[in-house]
């Protein structure tokens, strides 16, 4: 059912998959939000992709490289996660969005109930964005960035508690218990895609150290990471 309690179904059809290519969101989740969306994107949406990225030119650019576990392009963020430089892509005739998934080892997540979660926000901005591009959110690209925020944080985060209580609750007690502050998901999400700054950013930065480097270091860092975010 849609948000207004209409019959509606989408095709969900992943690539083969690939060691160490994720995708955060599962089929469950891609249909659910989509569901949730307050706009009229049902039922003109044929099908939603979760693809690897690997023959894509656009994962391509000056600046980036082939990760070590796939040759994959991409960039490298903190703590080995291979971060695509394209996230997702709208497609027409027929209506179809493509979605790229994450290029880690598992072995190597120093935080996993922090990390993962980063990464499942990341790819469901990605999703809500190109629904906003696709719907005519604002005629340029920093208007559907925030209207995909604002459902990010008002709709998928939601979704998130109610469908993964124990997860969300794992995430937030783990920042307080070890960050010196509990960090509610709103507030990651809040500027979730931001790669540089911000409390996504400064999360993923202090997992990747975590149990590396002096805590107290890590959480000032963290600090200055927040102060950015609120700036």
């Amino acid at each position: 059912m849609d948000a207004r309690g209409r019959p509606w179904d989408v095709r969900i059809e992943a690539e083969p998959s690939l060691a160490f290519l994720h995708h955060p969101l599962s089929a469950a989740d891609v249909r659910a939000l989509l569901a949730r969306v307050p706009v009229a994107v049902r039922p003109d949406l044929r099908a939603v992709y979760l693809r690897t990225g690997l023959r894509e030119d656009a994962m391509r650019d000056g600046d980036t490289e082939p990760d070590p576990h796939t040759g994959r392009h991409g960039y490298e963020a903190d703590g080995g996660l291979w971060m695509p430089l394209l996230r997702g892509r709208c497609r027409w005739d027929p209506f179809e969005i493509d979605l790229f998934g994450f290029v880690y080892d598992d072995e190597s997540l120093r935080v996993p109930e922090v990390q993962t979660v980063i990464l499942w926000l990341e790819q469901a901005l990605a999703l809500l964005l190109e629904v906003a591009h696709a719907c005519g959110h604002g005629e340029e690209d920093g208007d559907a960035r925030r209207t995909a925020a604002s459902w990010l944080v008002g709709m998928a985060v939601p979704y998130l508690r109610e469908s993964s209580g124990a997860r969300a609750r794992a995430f937030e007690e783990w920042t307080e218990a070890h960050a010196g502050l509990r960090i509610a998901l709103e507030r990651v999400a809040g500027d979730t895609g931001q790669p540089y700054c911000g409390t996504a950013a400064g999360l993923l930065a202090f997992c990747a150290r975590w149990g590396a480097a002096d805590p107290a270091e890590l959480r000032a860092e963290l600090a200055r990471d927040l102060d950015c975010a609120d700036a």
